[in-house]
């Protein structure tokens, strides 16, 4: 009865030490939140960046280890085991129509069993992109070439990156023409001659817009002259390089187009594709020698083959990996990219045209 005696004649106090007595329980646990917000993303960047950096470290000395070609190297081992059911959703892409081919990083000279990122080599030329602020856009735009810039573009697709550290590129088609991201943060972008954007900052961006292209499809990146690295067959592997051509009917003078058609008819004709075919680099024969002979292998044998044979006909060619997006959620209408759709192709340079086409065989 005392206690209930002093609740009633000082009721502030027990009202107080019930409010102090909250706060005392609450204050710690939203202090605590707000330092986890406050070092969530810098941590969660680093431990990006680093996982990033660990699988190029484990890549590069081996040249022949599996990557799906984020890194400096484009490996011909085959991929892991369970690649063709990892279903791990990696970027969703909010469009009208099937995005595709998306391209994340492109390889041009072959050297002993795996396929070399130019920027190493300093010959693909890179601009800094000059940013665009509509008035009534809260996204920062960056045209890519001057042009296609006279007209809007035909269509936007909205690009969301689940798990940026499997995918630390910037994906885009090749009839992206823009990008828009948000204006905070000081965003700047290089485009290389090649169609790769790479942003100026420590990682890409999760979230940005494509602006595509009026009447463009499923098509390479069109622009860029080809260098001296575009024709390059390693003197070790061309007598064999004319060889394949002799069986698939390719030679030189050939157009490009021409020659594209021969070598998707060959490949889908007589060749299988099937994942865990690993044809390890030996002292006499080149992976791709074995894939030739044995017929059956994945995409990355498939494009380096391709790119090689279109070589020795005088065209010009450079190996694209990225992924190929065709699946549509049945609820949401959004086009996903799953581990599994991880993928390699052929892009060739047309003479006549004046521009690179895409070859997948």
């Amino acid at each position: 009865f005392h206690i209930a005696d002093a609740t009633e004649r000082f009721p502030g106090r027990s009202q107080r030490q019930g409010t102090g007595g909250l706060l005392a329980r609450v204050l710690p646990t939203a202090v605590l939140l707000g330092i986890a917000f406050a070092f969530f993303r810098p941590v969660n960047y680093a431990v990006e960046k680093s996982i990033s950096a660990g699988l190029e470290l484990l890549n590069r000395p081996f040249g022949m280890g599996w990557s799906r070609g984020t890194g400096s190297r484009l490996g011909l081992a085959s991929p892991p085991i369970g690649f063709g059911e990892d279903v791990r959703p990696l970027l969703v892409i909010r469009a009208k129509a099937m995005p595709g081919y998306l391209r994340e990083s492109v390889y041009t000279r072959y050297d002993n069993g795996s396929w070399i990122r130019e920027e190493e080599d300093k010959l693909v030329p890179s601009e800094k992109l000059t940013p665009r602020h509509n008035t009534d856009d809260v996204m920062l735009w960056f045209p890519f070439t001057t042009k296609t810039n006279s007209e809007p573009p035909a269509a936007l697709w909205d690009v969301q990156i689940l798990r940026p550290w499997q995918v630390p590129g910037i994906c885009l088609p090749g009839s992206a023409r823009e990008i828009g991201v948000d204006d905070s943060g000081e965003p700047a972008f290089s485009l290389r001659a090649d169609g790769i954007l790479t942003s100026s900052s420590d990682h890409s961006p999760q979230l940005y817009t494509i602006g595509i292209a009026a009447g463009e499809g499923l098509k390479a990146w069109p622009y860029g002259s080809p260098g001296t690295n575009n024709l390059a067959i390693p003197s070790s592997l061309a007598p064999a390089v004319s060889n394949w051509n002799t069986r698939c009917g390719l030679k030189p003078g050939l157009a490009a187009v021409e020659a594209a058609a021969k070598a998707i008819t060959y490949f889908n004709s007589a060749f299988t594709y099937k994942l865990g075919t690993d044809y390890r680099h030996g002292t006499r024969h080149d992976p791709l020698e074995f894939f030739m002979e044995n017929r059956k292998g994945h995409c990355t044998l498939f494009a380096s083959a391709t790119a090689l044979m279109l070589r020795q006909c005088g065209i010009p060619t450079r190996v694209v990996s990225g992924f190929y997006c065709s699946e549509q959620h049945p609820w949401t209408g959004e086009w996903m990219a799953r581990g599994r759709d991880g993928h390699a192709w052929c892009e060739a340079y047309d003479k006549m045209a004046g521009h690179w086409i895409l070859v997948d065989t």
